[in-house]
């Protein structure tokens, strides 16, 4: 019986001193745990290695406290059964109640084995866990410096961004005060400028009266031809046209001063059109005025002069429209000068009806010219010209009808023929303009259809 109490004391004291190590291994690894969290690596190397020192010692004393239990028990169920023998049957009894109470706590104890394995377990697995959170702590310490580093380079970086840029901001006041100088410059120059405008528009006026002298002379020239006493009826009536025409204009061109910029430029096309229409209309004519006298010279004279008149005017139109793409640039800066471009655009727009006024008496003149010679000798050259004009023009575009109506006026088209080329579609209709040209003769009726067309080219 004493060695049976001797043995439930060195299981106590067996079973005590295994709970006292777990302990301790539990408080060095929670130690452990703790440790990492200052930022120094040596002190974490040196805790793994004992950590892994201690661990490997642990496993070692439970694997020897299992073997020395396995064998305290075969010794004292040796000695237990040589013992039953020899006692006495009354001791029987309690024998068996004490081997079946140490049967319970030899079961109790190696429950306990069991479940302080199974805790020891869970210890290492946390001590397993406690190492991999180690390394992403070092992996996080290795980008926290790098990040460090990237901060410190993007301080550098922003340093001498600040530097440059305070450079910057010098040359930027440097520039800024060179260009209120240049300002100043500017506003001198549009001074200037608004002086040279003042004298051109007395040069204007100037010329506006030289030229409607001129006209004067040529009219005076024209009355006295004898052989053109009708011709001058006719030409003194489409001057009353004509003022009217002007009349009319001069209200559209009020509403369309908007537009100028981009007239300007269709007006510039339609300039080198009409000085093509009038160089092929002098070629033409000069195979015919050979054999005409010296009143014939001198309208061909009156019609170069209009023509030089023309390139002048043209000439002084470009550069006015100069002065005005450098007075629209310099408006950017002052809104005041506004005004004042408005006024140079109307100055423009007024030498451009007397340049459309001087193209019509030019094609006039020219159509005196070509009825001086015979009625019924047709020019090729103008034929073919009108024909190439009614061809290149597209489908649904008005002046191909003007031009097909020339052409059936020009080679005198009876009912039939226009009705077959589209110039008449109502029979009633035919009737009239049939009774119309009745009236008129046919170079009258050419004539007349010819310069409305002209006029329209002109006034387009």
């Amino acid at each position: 019986m004493g060695k049976k109490n001797n043995h439930k004391n060195n299981n106590k004291n067996t079973a005590n001193g295994n709970n006292i190590q777990p302990n301790k291994t539990v408080n060095f690894s929670s130690q452990k745990v703790v440790k990492p969290e200052e930022n120094h690596t040596s002190t974490i190397d040196h805790n793994e290695k004992a950590m892994d020192s201690k661990e490997l010692k642990a496993e070692e004393k439970i694997e020897d406290h299992s073997n020395s239990e396995s064998l305290k028990h075969q010794d004292d169920t040796k000695s237990d059964t040589s013992e039953i023998v020899k006692s006495s049957e009354d001791d029987k009894e309690k024998l068996i109640i004490t081997l079946r109470q140490e049967k319970h706590q030899v079961e109790t104890q190696y429950n306990t084995l069991l479940s302080k394995l199974s805790s020891m377990k869970s210890i290492f697995k946390e001590m397993q866990q406690s190492k991999q959170e180690l390394g992403n702590i070092k992996e996080q310490l290795g980008e926290y410096e790098t990040q460090n580093l990237k901060l410190k380079n993007k301080v550098k970086s922003l340093q001498s961004e600040n530097v440059q840029l305070t450079e910057t901001i010098n040359a930027f006041s440097e520039e800024f005060e060179d260009l209120k100088r240049q300002l100043k410059i500017k506003e001198q120059e549009i001074k200037a400028l608004n002086i040279k405008l003042k004298n051109c528009d007395k040069e204007l006026t100037e010329d506006k009266a030289s030229y409607k002298r001129r006209v004067e002379a040529w009219d005076l020239i024209k009355k006295d031809l004898n052989d053109r006493n009708t011709e001058l009826k006719m030409l003194l009536d489409s001057r009353k046209h004509d003022n009217e025409l002007i009349l009319q204009e001069k209200e559209s061109l009020k509403q369309q001063l908007k537009d100028l910029a981009e007239q300007q430029e269709n007006y510039k096309d339609d300039i080198t059109a009409l000085k093509k229409e009038s160089s092929v209309l002098n070629d033409n004519l000069t195979k015919t005025v050979d054999d005409k006298e010296l009143e014939i010279s001198k309208l061909h004279k009156t019609v170069d002069e209009l023509g030089n008149q023309i390139k002048e005017k043209n000439e002084e139109i470009y550069k006015l429209n100069e002065l005005l793409n450098k007075v629209k640039e310099d408006a950017e800066l002052k809104v005041k000068f506004e005004e004042e471009s408005k006024a140079r655009s109307l100055q423009i727009g007024k030498l451009r009806q007397e340049a459309i006024i001087l193209n019509e008496h030019l094609t006039k003149a020219l159509a005196m010219l070509k009825k001086s010679s015979d009625s019924e000798t047709v020019d090729k050259e103008l034929i073919s010209n009108l024909f190439i004009s009614f061809v290149s023009i597209p489908r649904g575009d008005p002046k191909k009808f003007e031009v097909l109506e020339l052409i059936g006026s020009f080679l005198n088209w009876d009912e039939d023929q226009k009705i077959q080329s589209g110039l008449i579609n109502n029979p009633n209709l035919a009737k009239k303009n049939g009774e119309k040209s009745k009236k008129g003769s046919r170079t009258e009726n050419f004539v007349s259809m010819w310069t409305e067309f002209l006029e329209r080219e002109s006034g387009e």
